[in-house]
This record gives structure tokens, C-alpha cells and sequence, in this order.
């Protein structure tokens, strides 16, 4: 890297250091620095009154150079993290245009420490490169100028931050912002604000600056006339690009017009002596939903149901609403006391007399023909379970599609819910004897609102379902497919509502939790399974056992490893060792080889990204140089130009007077031609005078003269 103490444009190298603009403005308030001029140092704290230095300075008259090292030779900026290094130099690269009709020395001063700068950028990026936990030991902050500063004006300045990685530096900026009580405010006066915001957003999950930016693009037409401020802007800055991206991949483009997953006719009760199913609706805080969720229960087109909503001692009106449903098969019980889950569905099972049950959250959505296609797989005795497909809607009960959901306006875990289900769900019908191992993988049928049962086997089951609260549905559907007695139909029956007090992923404590839940209910299958099975059909079920495995590893939620030690030490007779052994065998395999392959492909994406981001910033950076370069060489051609220009005034300034030269000389010469005729006329004259008879009379006279006024000789 260039050494930046080298000699300066300016001169010698200045003695007398400033790092901050105030005191800057006390020094040259005092009397005049020395002849070398100043330096002024730039600092994580400092670096954005860098412009504003070097006009103040020129403005006094003084020269200012700038140096990246202080007294000591030590690099302030060294101290920052890549990624705020970077901002610093793509913002002061920018910010250096301004400076172009500064003094020629100013500019190729400025120019000079770019370079440096640029250098030092590089220099970090191969020590990153060859140390990745160099980066841990920077702990430097970068200094943002004040609100009021003219700096929030300058498009130049926005230009560098939005071109500029999303450091940790900019996202506290971005946060700092989303803080402040003006916050919505600034944001829809200031484009570049909210691009800078999105951009943020797109790298960091942040629920105060997701809420912010869902306040100011909720509304569609709005949002289409701040979209449209947004791009105009940045084309102005050349990065409407970058709008574009950031509108695509936040979800804020015009989205397609949702509909529904379904329609739910008004319900017609139909009189009936003996209900044939109950719809067990167990509800929780859910005042908004739960009519909806009741009257899709009521729209069902059998006509014998009788919908039992429970309460469980909801702390806001979901007991009300429920209520206020008129229709006569309701009937709305509340809990004493808050139960849980699984508890509370447990105890409202023991109340139920009609021969099938079905339970619906009550946020979510039955399909009108959902029982009616259900429950004959249930008569006809062949099935305990009926689980089938869903759709996924949003609070205002639209569907949502990973074509139309957007990270802004449903939020990040909506996003990442939507995203996910599409990886899971089944293209097509399962076989009853391939759910087991497939519901290991994933809960795709992922809700208890998706059990539609006969009343005896999930009674049954209720010992096992007390102590759950997130993984009841699970338990429930592993159970059943173990037992070969739950049938899956793909049809998208049950809307599923995916908002913020629905799920445990919007909820970080919930969601470890909810965890522990997982490894719980998947050891418990796996024992009911290994118990089920005699040690000769274990045995040999090893092709069985390698499926098991197969799906195990590709369930991201377990932790495999603890969950194999739990299941070999859970029994340690020999039987028991060697049914679990027949399992480990095909798991550990299955294991390494999806760790294998993964880990492969991660440092294959990893090279490839490394590859891929040493050879952008190398390209980026040798354009930068290129850009720099032709900077200089077109100053140098303006230079030269008006050097030109002054030459060819100075010509035409020669020719000028070359013309008067000559002009004199013709008038000189027309005068020495005026002069010898005159002169031949005087010698004409004389020689008139010399033949006059008066001039030959006084000869003698003249003699005599000559004789006595002639000079002695010596």
C-alpha cells in the first residue's frame, strides 16, 4: 500500500495536525500556520467533515493536506471492520467530485489519498481472505454527521451510502433513525431514506424498521406513488438498479390481486335429531379470527355438526365474539383456568358424544366441503385420521403464495413461513405406509386444525397430548401413520393463517420451546416405532430403517446426535440395543452422507461466493482505479486545454502585431521612397546652383576662405 506520509502536492508534509472540523476552526483563527500548512487526519470519527475541512481551509487561503496515519504512523481507519472501511472510501470517492474546482493542487491532493485509501481497502480484503477472524479484533466505530448537517442534502453523499455494503455502521444508522419519533415522517419526505432503510432491512430482520416501512407502504396506492419518488431519485443518483432489486426482493413490487383461499357461503343450519361430528374449536386471544374461524364451521355442508368452542381463559374478547354468533349448534365453554393446549383439548374431548371430532384453531379456515370429505374415509373404518391439504392466508384471510407474499408488508417470519412450506408440502397423494417416515422430515400437514377423527382414537391419544403445547398435531398425525391408520387427501381443505400471534416462529422464546417439543415428540415416535416392531421384523425392516433415517437427517429441527444417544439409552437391554442398532446403522450412514454432502456443497458455495467476491471487488476496485485515473487524465487534458487556449491567445496576440510591424514597415518604406525623391530633387537644385553665373563670381572669395578658416595640420 502506498505509504501515505509520501510527499504531498501540496508541498512538504505539514507539521501541525487536525482532526476535527472544530478544531480546525480554532487554529485558523489564530495566527497562520506554518509554511508546510496543516494536515488534517482522518478518523472513524471524523472522516465525513473531510469536504467540509478542505473548503473551510481554501476558504481562509490555507493549504490542507490529508493523511490517513496520525503522529505515530498508526492507522485510525485500520480500526473499523471491512464493510465500514468500504463505506468510508465509496463515500469520500464521491464526495471528492465537488472538489474538481477546487485549486488544481487541492484535487490531486484528494485524488492522492484515494488512493491510499483504495489501497488500504485492499489490503484488508487479502488479510480477510487469508485470516477470516482478523475481522473479530476491529471494534472502531464509525462516526455518522449530525441530522442537521448539509451532508443528509448532498445526493453525492446518499449516492456512497447506497452503493456502500450494509455495514454495522450503517445498520445502526438505520436503526438509530427508525428510533426517532420523526422517523415515519423523514421517510416520506426523504427517497433516499427509504431506500437506504429496504436495503438495510433486506440483510437485517428487524421488527422496528419492518413495522416502520409496513406503516409507510400499507396502502397500495400510496405505495406506488413512494415507489415511484424512489425510482425517480435514483436515477438521478445512476442506481435505479439497485430500486429495482430492493423492490423485487422486499416484496413491494405490485403485487398479484390475492383472493381468498376459498369462499365460505352464509351458513343455513339444518335441523337434526343426533349431530354426527363436532367441531372442537379451542381458542386463545384470538378475538379478531374466531367468528370467522366458527361460521366456516357452520358453512360445512353436512348439515349434522355441533361446533364446541373452548376458551382458554383469553385475555381479550374472544369469548364475547364467540358468543355473539347466533346459530344454535354453538355452544361456548371457558376454561377456569388457562390449561394450555393440549390440555385443554384433552378435557373438552371428554365432553364430546358425537362418533367424529374435528379441531380447528380458532384462527383458521374449514373449506365448506371439508367434513364431507373427510369423514366417509372415517365411516368407511379404514382410517382413525384424515389430514389433508391447505392454503396458506394472511390476517385478512387472503392466500398467500411465495409469488405474492412480500417480506414488508406480511413480515419476515411470514416470508420465511411461506418459503418453507413450499419446500415441504407433497406434490400429490402419499401412501399411508410412506407418512410416517415423510412426517419425520417436516410437519408438513403442519396444524391440529388439520385432525378430522373418530372421537374413540383421539380420546385415546389424550394421555399422550397433556403436556404439549406447540407439537400436539405432530404427536398426533407420527401416532397415527406409525399405526397405519391416517390418510392423506391433497386437497387444500383448511386455510391455515399465518400472522404474528399464530405461530411460535414469530416468537424467539417460543420458538426454543417449541424445539424442545420437537426432539421430544420425535424420540417418543421413534421408541412407540422401535417398541412396535419385534427384534426379527427390525431386523429385517433395515431397508425401512434407512427411509427413517433418510428423513431424520433431512429434519433441520432435531438435534440428530442427542436424539440417537436418547433413543439407544432408553432401553440398554439387548433387544433393545439391537433394534435401535438396526435404526443407528441406516441413520448414521444416511447422517454422514447428507452431512457429507451438505458440508460439500457449502464449501463449494462457499469458494465459489469467495471466488465470486474477491473477483467483483478486485474487477470493482480496478475500475475504481481506471475511474480515478481517467479523473486525472481528463484534468490533465482540461489543464492542457487551457494552456492551449492561452497559447493561442498569445499567437493571435503575435500575429496581431506582425500585422502592425508590417503595416508600419510598407509606411516606412513609402516614406524612404518620399525621402529619395526629395533628396533627388534637392540634389538637382544644387546642381542648378552650382551652374549660376553668382556661384562662379564668388570662387575666388571661397578659396580665400578656405585658406584662413582651414584647421592647421600637425
Amino acid at each position: 500500500m502506498a505509504d501515505p506520509q509520501e510527499p504531498s502536492p501540496l508541498g512538504p508534509m505539514p507539521v501541525e495536525l487536525v482532526s476535527t472540523l472544530e478544531s480546525l476552526q480554532q487554529r485558523l483563527a489564530c495566527e497562520p500556520p506554518a509554511a508546510g500548512g496543516l494536515l488534517w487526519l482522518i478518523t472513524p470519527a471524523s472522516w465525513h467533515e473531510t469536504q467540509a475541512a478542505i473548503r473551510l481551509a481554501e476558504g481562509r487561503g490555507t493549504a490542507l493536506a490529508s493523511s490517513l496515519r496520525d503522529a505515530e504512523g498508526e492507522l485510525p481507519l485500520d480500526g473499523l471492520r471491512l464493510h465500514d472501511l468500504e463505506v468510508v472510501y465509496r463515500v469520500l470517492r464521491l464526495l471528492r467530485e465537488p472538489l474538481a474546482t477546487s485549486a488544481r493542487r487541492v484535487a490531486d491532493a484528494y485524488r492522492a489519498l484515494m488512493w491510499q485509501l483504495r489501497d488500504l481497502v485492499r489490503e484488508r480484503i487479502a488479510r480477510r481472505e487469508a485470516d477470516p477472524q482478523s475481522e473479530s479484533l476491529r471494534q472502531a466505530e464509525l462516526s455518522w454527521p449530525a441530522r442537521e448537517s448539509a451532508l443528509w442534502q448532498d445526493p453525492l453523499w446518499w449516492r456512497g451510502l447506497l452503493e456502500a455494503p450494509v455495514s454495522p455502521a450503517v445498520v445502526r444508522l438505520a436503526l438509530d433513525w427508525t428510533s426517532r419519533s420523526s422517523a415515519e415522517a423523514d421517510c416520506r419526505v426523504g427517497p433516499w431514506l427509504r431506500v437506504l432503510l429496504q436495503k438495510v432491512l433486506r440483510d437485517v430482520d428487524d421488527p422496528g424498521l419492518a413495522d416502520l416501512l409496513r406503516r409507510l407502504y400499507g396502502d397500495q396506492r400510496e405505495r406506488a406513488q413512494l415507489l415511484g419518488q424512489e425510482q425517480e431519485s435514483l436515477v438521478a443518483l445512476e442506481l435505479a438498479s439497485l430500486g429495482r432489486d430492493l423492490t423485487r426482493e422486499l416484496g413491494l413490487h405490485a403485487l398479484p390481486r390475492s383472493e381468498p383461499a376459498f369462499q365460505i357461503p352464509p351458513a343455513e343450519p339444518v335441523p337434526f335429531s343426533r349431530a354426527k361430528v363436532t367441531v372442537l374449536i379451542p381458542a386463545y386471544n384470538h378475538e379478531r379470527y374466531v367468528q370467522a374461524a366458527i361460521l366456516s364451521a357452520c358453512a360445512q355442508t353436512v348439515g349434522e355438526v355441533r361446533i364446541l368452542v373452548v376458551d382458554d381463559c383469553s385475555r381479550d374478547a374472544t369469548a364475547a365474539r364467540a358468543s355473539a354468533v347466533a346459530d344454535p349448534r354453538i355452544e361456548v365453554r371457558v376454561n377456569s383456568s388457562n390449561l394450555g393446549l393440549g390440555e385443554s383439548v384433552a378435557r373438552a374431548l371428554e365432553t364430546v358424544d358425537t362418533p367424529f371430532v374435528a379441531l380447528l384453531n380458532s384462527d383458521d379456515l374449514f373449506h365448506p366441503q371439508r367434513l364431507e370429505r373427510c369423514l366417509p374415509l372415517l365411516e368407511s373404518g379404514a382410517s382413525q385420521i384424515v389430514a389433508t391439504g391447505l392454503a396458506l392466508v394472511d390476517a385478512d384471510g387472503l392466500r398467500l403464495t411465495p409469488a405474492d407474499v412480500s417480506r414488508v408488508l406480511h413480515g419476515q417470519q411470514t416470508w420465511n413461513w411461506v418459503q418453507w412450506f413450499e419446500g415441504v408440502r407433497p406434490g400429490g397423494e402419499i401412501p399411508s405406509d410412506s407418512l410416517f417416515a415423510r412426517l419425520l422430515s417436516a410437519n408438513f400437514l403442519v396444524s391440529s386444525s388439520n385432525v378430522v377423527a373418530r372421537t374413540d382414537y383421539l380420546r385415546s391419544q389424550a394421555g399422550n397430548l397433556h403436556s404439549l403445547r406447540y407439537c400436539l398435531d405432530w404427536q398426533l398425525f407420527l401416532d397415527a401413520a406409525r399405526a397405519g391408520v391416517l390418510t392423506y387427501l391433497p386437497a387444500a381443505l383448511l386455510a391455515y393463517r399465518l400472522h404474528f400471534s399464530n405461530t411460535v416462529w414469530f416468537d424467539p422464546e417460543g420458538l426454543q420451546r417449541y424445539r424442545g417439543e420437537v426432539q421430544q415428540v420425535a424420540l417418543a415416535a421413534l421408541r412407540r416405532w422401535s417398541a412396535g416392531r419385534s427384534a426379527g421384523e427390525r431386523g429385517a425392516a433395515t431397508g425401512e430403517n434407512g427411509d427413517l433415517a433418510e428423513n431424520l437427517a433431512a429434519n433441520s429441527e432435531l438435534d440428530l446426535p442427542r436424539l440417537i444417544v436418547q433413543l439407544l439409552g432408553a432401553d440398554v437391554t439387548a433387544g433393545a440395543q439391537a433394534a435401535a442398532g438396526a435404526f443407528t446403522g441406516p441413520y448414521v450412514t444416511a447422517r454422514e452422507r447428507w452431512q457429507s454432502a451438505h458440508e460439500a456443497a457449502q464449501r463449494e458455495e462457499w469458494a465459489r461466493m469467495r471466488g465470486l467476491y474477491v473477483s467483483q471487488r478486485i474487477l470493482y476496485d480496478d475500475i475504481t482505479a481506471l475511474g480515478d485515473e481517467l479523473s486525472a487524465r481528463r484534468e490533465d487534458i482540461s489543464a492542457l486545454h487551457g494552456e492551449i487556449a492561452a497559447r493561442y491567445e498569445e499567437i493571435s496576440d503575435l500575429h496581431n502585431r506582425n500585422s502592425d510591424l508590417h503595416n508600419r514597415n510598407s509606411d516606412l518604406r513609402a516614406e524612404l521612397d518620399n525621402l529619395r525623391l526629395e533628396l533627388m530633387h534637392k540634389e538637382a537644385d544644387i546642381e542648378r546652383l552650382l551652374n549660376t553665373l553668382s556661384w562662379r563670381v564668388t570662387a575666388p572669395l571661397r578659396k580665400v576662405w578656405d585658406r584662413f578658416h582651414r584647421p592647421a595640420r600637425g
